[in-house]
């Protein structure tokens, strides 16, 4: 049931860092009540970034993608 529940929110959820689409591969947390994810950083140019999270909902029959969250962040490689 668990795998199924994960496919569900992975298909309705998906994850854009500068508006180039990742695809999200969210598992459930151990250890708090919760979803996490990695996204692989190394293609990222040195500075600022904005990371979105945006999921689809129905409105008038039609499938639509929100904006739930966007985080502004930088990026500085070590």
């Amino acid at each position: 049931m668990r795998k199924n529940y994960l496919k569900t929110f992975n298909a309705l959820y998906t994850i854009e860092i500068d508006s180039l689409t990742y695809m999200s591969d969210f598992v459930v947390n151990k250890n708090e009540l919760g979803f996490e994810s990695y996204l692989p950083t190394d293609s990222l140019s040195t500075g600022k970034h904005i990371l979105k999270v945006k999921y689809k909902t129905i409105k008038s029959k039609d499938t639509l993608q929100r904006n739930l969250i966007s985080i502004l962040f930088w990026y500085y490689p070590n």
